[in-house]
């Protein structure tokens, strides 16, 4: 499964949003993630997120989450 996404939209629910849920350690990393993507913006032009292949998460309970790397968000 081949996916291209745009940088905004594969980072943006995955990791350079903060939840109310984080603690520090997790807020950090999104600090992280978002120094990442304002690096990569400023120095790369036509900036594309690459996919490749699949990943199998164990889930309990019900749950509907649609990540910009899934393949309904990619139609």
């Amino acid at each position: 499964m081949l996916g291209v996404f745009r940088v905004n939209d594969f980072f943006a629910i995955i990791a350079t949003q903060e939840q109310d849920w984080h603690e520090e350690e997790e807020r950090e990393t999104v600090k992280r993630f978002q120094n990442l993507v304002s690096v990569l913006k400023q120095n790369l032009s036509q900036l594309q997120v690459y996919r490749v292949g699949s990943i199998d998460l164990p889930t309990q309970g019900r749950t509907q989450f649609h990540s910009p790397c899934s393949p309904k968000a990619a139609q």
